[in-house]
């Protein structure tokens, strides 16, 4: 009970003073910033002449500006084309590229192109004849020989040849004799025998047809195969007949490979290099555009050949090499 003293404590009600600080509400003055009430009289008095005027101020300035038209204007105007007094004449619509376009543009028309018939069986004669024969060149010379003479009879000796040349030559007269190009053939004491068909083909394809098949076969096979690796097409014409101020030429081959055309020629016995010269000039294949097979022209013959004439000349045994670098150096070169 002692503790009671703690309702003494009464005093605390005489901090009311407290109160006494009602005069916060003299700092109502807060209500007297109603001044900015009092900033309303600042509304304009509206003048529709003046807006006018500034909508017609800012029209003018902002919205078409006189340094902008003219901008406009050289932009969209366009300048005024001239009427030709002539209307050209409408192109004409070119031709693919093919042989015959070429020559044209040379003024080189061909008359007459053919192919000479033949069958699998007698390509396989002429390859096997052309690749031996480095080996077998002798014996044929000495056959075109008797039918230059039109002694159909032969005799030829082997004594005096090597072994690989005696063996090639042997199986030469018996292909001859299986295909009837030769008949009565026999083998003596080294000297073979017999007897030469009259017939015109088997003349044509001793004194040379069968080269001209090989390298038929052989450049058929490798301008396929380079066509299909450059994406490109080809032609190939044989036994061309061609006309040249008033002059008739032939060709063995000529042929094409994209845009690049060569000229093909096959020759057993003689040449005439300085006539494949002029020929190639008027054809425009030389240098670089023309091969010729000399079958009867040994690996340094025909590089000599090449080096005084200024085109490629190949032996049946280079003959598909010179070929295949002869198309891809044009391609590589890229022009014709």
């Amino acid at each position: 009970e002692a503790t009671e003293p703690v309702e003494t404590t009464e005093p605390a009600e005489a901090t009311e003073p407290v109160e006494a600080t009602e005069p916060v509400e003299a700092t109502e003055p807060a209500e007297a910033t109603e001044p900015a009430e009092a900033t309303e009289p600042a509304e304009p008095v509206i003048d529709s002449a003046a807006i006018l005027a500034m909508d017609k101020f800012r029209r003018h300035s902002f919205l078409t500006p006189v340094s902008v038209e003219p901008l406009v204007l050289t932009e969209s105007v366009p300048a005024p084309v001239p009427v030709p007094t002539e209307q050209p004449e409408p192109t004409k619509e070119e031709k693919p590229f093919c042989i015959e376009s070429f020559l044209a543009d040379k003024g080189i028309q061909i008359v007459a192109s053919n192919a000479r018939k033949t069958i699998p069986p007698i390509e396989s004669l002429a390859i096997s004849i052309a690749l031996n024969y480095p080996l077998t060149k002798d014996f044929i010379r000495h056959l075109r020989d008797c039918l230059c003479k039109k002694t159909f009879t032969f005799t030829y000796s082997v004594a005096n040849l090597t072994p690989q040349e005696r063996a090639a030559i042997s199986e030469l007269a018996n292909k001859l004799k299986e295909y009837c190009l030769i008949s009565g053939c026999s083998k003596v004491n080294n000297v073979i025998r017999g007897t030469l068909s009259t017939n015109s083909k088997c003349i044509k394809f001793l004194c040379g047809d069968f080269a001209e098949i090989y390298a038929k076969s052989i450049t058929i096979d490798i301008i396929r195969k380079l066509a299909a690796e450059y994406s490109v097409d080809y032609e190939l014409y044989y036994n061309v007949e061609f006309v040249k101020d008033n002059k008739k030429h032939e060709l063995d081959i000529l042929f094409r490979v994209g845009p690049h055309v060569f000229w093909e020629e096959v020759k057993t016995g003689d040449l005439d290099a300085d006539k494949y010269t002029m020929i190639g000039h008027l054809l425009k294949v030389v240098p670089d555009r023309l091969l010729l097979l000399a079958a009867d022209r040994d690996n340094a013959a025909v590089q000599g050949i090449s080096f005084f004439y200024d085109y490629f000349v190949a032996n049946t045994n280079t003959f598909k090499d010179t070929l295949t670098t002869m198309i891809k150096k044009a391609f590589k070169e890229g022009t014709n």
